[in-house]
């Protein structure tokens, strides 16, 4: 939800939403410290990682890159437990999820584009070639057909979980164009292509419109805006403006099933109730 803010910035450079991502911004350290090393869940840190890092380079306010820096040194010395490049998702569990590779290795190429340090980049080509060792499907001939697994289990040295989400092809599809730009190798763009491809296909209905993640409640709620966000910019940094045409047939289709407040639900598919109020949860 930072990063939505961040987008209408990007997209606009109307100052209000810098002033809107900070007072998000510092109502969510008033409630969970500046510190965020006490949240098990590393993916968690990762996300907040990115909106401070991404708020950063749209606004030059240091303390965002700050936060962002020493959050994500604290997570990733503790995540990265495998000597693969894979990391932990939660602590205490074993295996690992494409919910933290993805952005994990999105938020060390931001990183290294605000700090001007290699070292960061390195560590996003160390996370991603150990996410898709494990988690994208390549067959036998080492060609990769854009679908990225959820989880692994390093106990059982196998895929745990082959469910695609759209927020782990988007993070996974933003690495491979970060990395694409930064490294020019060519494998880069080429899962980028594969990761789009495959979800346009799978995660789409005939008319082109997003059907997956149906849904009012819970975290699949906020799934689209990530692929969508990774996909404007595999569009935009790639030359596929084909996709731009994409996007913008799902947002009329998503603000079409809007109400009479204009209101238009997660759900994209459907009319949003005239009844419908979010809670936190529901």
């Amino acid at each position: 939800m930072f990063e939505v803010v961040l987008d209408a910035l990007e997209t606009t450079g109307d100052p209000q939403y810098a002033t809107m991502f900070d007072n998000l911004y510092q109502n969510f350290c008033k409630r969970n410290g500046t510190d965020w090393s006490g949240n098990e869940y590393n993916d968690d840190i990762a996300w907040m990682c990115i909106a401070c890092i991404r708020a950063y380079l749209l606004t030059g306010k240091v303390e965002y890159r700050t936060r962002a820096k020493s959050n994500f040194d604290k997570m990733y010395a503790r995540a990265n437990a495998y000597g693969d490049g894979t990391l932990v998702w939660k602590q205490g569990n074993t295996g690992t999820n494409s919910c933290i590779n993805g952005p994990a290795a999105v938020c060390a190429c931001y990183l290294g584009i605000a700090l001007n340090q290699k070292s960061y980049y390195d560590k996003a080509i160390y996370i991603y070639s150990g996410h898709r060792s494990k988690l994208f499907n390549i067959n036998s001939s080492g060609v990769f057909n854009g679908h990225v697994y959820d989880s692994y289990s390093t106990d059982e040295n196998k895929v745990s979980n082959t469910w695609a989400s759209t927020y782990n092809q988007g993070t996974s599809l933003g690495a491979a164009v970060m990395l694409y730009n930064y490294t020019g190798n060519v494998q880069y763009k080429n899962d980028a292509d594969a990761i789009m491809s495959w979800t346009a296909a799978n995660h789409a209905n005939s008319y082109g419109i997003v059907k997956v993640c149906q849904t009012v409640t819970g975290d699949l709620t906020g799934f689209k805006g990530i692929l969508m966000r990774y996909v404007r910019r595999y569009a935009a940094d790639l030359g596929h403006p084909e996709y731009y045409d994409w996007l913008a047939k799902n947002a009329y289709h998503a603000w079409n099933n809007r109400n009479s407040k204009g209101i238009s639900m997660s759900a994209w598919l459907h009319k949003t109730t005239e009844d419908f109020n979010y809670s936190d949860g529901g």
